[in-house]
């Protein structure tokens, strides 16, 4: 078959792929919220929930790391079906989970369930972001923003997730939820093989372990205010304000939990789908190299200089609205929301800081090394989002969360002229 009579085969390949990824980033989202939740009502620590997520983001910054030598040893279908099928099979796995286990075993068990779920989901976004930039022809910027309109529906998707987990532990109970998630991932996986034929690859240059690692200073600075950055939004995204308002909104019935775990699962939705919104429509990356090179430095400060606030004022309100739960609870919902928006426009203008700081050769080595300070970021974020809670509660998480921000602020300032 020549290239033009494959052209059509490709583009509905594509869209099969797009949405076998969107269903298997709904199918993460779900099933977080459904660990969280499900092991709260079994009466565990946020510790100890904070552990089931640890080896998850341990896994993803191994993976997302190890990703662009993956791809270019193994190729995208390999990736693609590998990371398809492990998911399905550990949603099996955990629906075997008995509630009668001991603390520790149980504690064990998810979490090395999460591990193999945080493998499948750094391939699963990085064959997503791949194929994405494979199909989108013309000008560099053009493929750069379809892969930012493709992942911030991914995350629009993964927000979805988030509700669908919260319902499916309404109605069918854990195990009954993790059944039709497994039925619905397989159903993608079907159609992946099926309709994807087997010329759908990604072209991928060869890398060596050693060229991952990035020498760039400003690159190294702006990772760890990526770190900091990302750090700050789960300590009290992961455990810490879910939590406050399961124990804030239900009354302690079967009827009163099944509300309070809707209500916690609309929330969080709602916060990943406003986040997602914002990566989806604005463009991930300028295209072009600004010549003004203090502007290039310093445009993130302004932004997070005022995310440091946000966190800061509702702990400040946290600490004298204790008694006054109807507007607390708005005041948190605006001001978590607020940070979403802010959190979504500082990860796009630090992408596209990225691409000025890079040498053109360097871009694609930087932006993986970039994208896994993410999960850095997150498993730095998810320890402390258990412990803050544990043993501050509320106000303890969000204050966590501004001095993180604070830290980003600090960090990001550290860029330097001339450009490497």
């Amino acid at each position: 078959m020549t290239s033009v009579e494959r052209q059509p085969y490709r583009r509905s390949a594509q869209l099969v792929i797009t949405v076998a990824l969107w269903t298997f980033m709904l199918s993460d989202g779900a099933l977080r919220m459904l660990v969280l939740l499900y092991f709260h009502l079994l009466d565990f620590t946020p510790i100890e929930i904070s552990l089931l997520f640890l080896l998850y983001e341990v896994a993803g910054i191994a993976t997302y790391r190890l990703t662009s030598w993956i791809f270019a040893r193994f190729g995208l279908l390999i990736t693609l079906y590998s990371g398809l099928c492990l998911q399905v099979a550990i949603l099996v796995a955990l629906a075997r989970l008995d509630p009668s286990w001991m603390i520790l075993v149980s504690v064990l068990f998810v979490m090395t369930i999460q591990g193999v779920s945080g493998v499948c989901k750094d391939l699963g976004r990085h064959n997503l972001r791949r194929s994405t930039r494979t199909s989108a022809s013309g000008a560099d910027i053009k493929c750069r923003r379809a892969v930012a309109f493709t992942i911030g529906l991914a995350i629009i998707a993964r927000g979805v997730g988030f509700l669908a987990g919260a319902l499916l532990l309404v109605i069918l109970e854990f195990s009954g939820a993790l059944v039709v998630l497994a039925v619905i991932l397989s159903l993608a996986a079907l159609a992946v093989v099926a309709f994807v034929p087997p010329f759908m690859q990604v072209p991928f240059r060869r890398v060596s372990l050693r060229e991952i690692f990035p020498g760039n200073h400003n690159i190294r600075n702006l990772s760890i205010s990526r770190i900091l950055f990302f750090g700050s939004r789960d300590v009290w995204f992961i455990v810490g304000v879910p939590i406050y308002f399961l124990e804030s909104l239900s009354d302690g019935t079967a009827a009163g939990n099944a509300a309070a775990c809707f209500q916690v699962g609309l929330l969080t939705a709602i916060w990943i789908i406003v986040y997602g919104i914002v990566l989806a429509t604005v463009p991930l990356f300028e295209g072009t190299r600004d010549p003004n090179e203090s502007r290039i430095l310093r445009s993130p400060q302004i932004w997070i200089g005022a995310l440091v606030t946000i966190p800061a004022a509702m702990a400040l309100l946290a600490t004298f609205g204790e008694a006054e739960m109807n507007w607390l609870t708005t005041v948190l919902v605006v001001g978590l929301l607020l940070f979403g928006v802010v959190s979504g426009v500082i990860s796009l203008i630090q992408a596209g800081q990225l691409v000025n700081l890079s040498s053109s050769s360097q871009v694609a080595l930087h932006t993986s090394f970039y994208i896994s300070c993410n999960s850095i970021g997150r498993f730095i974020g998810t320890m402390l989002s258990g412990i803050s809670y544990q043993l501050g509660g509320l106000v303890l998480c969000l204050a966590a969360a501004g001095f993180m921000v604070l830290l980003s602020f600090i960090a990001a300032w550290n860029l330097k002229e001339p450009l490497d």
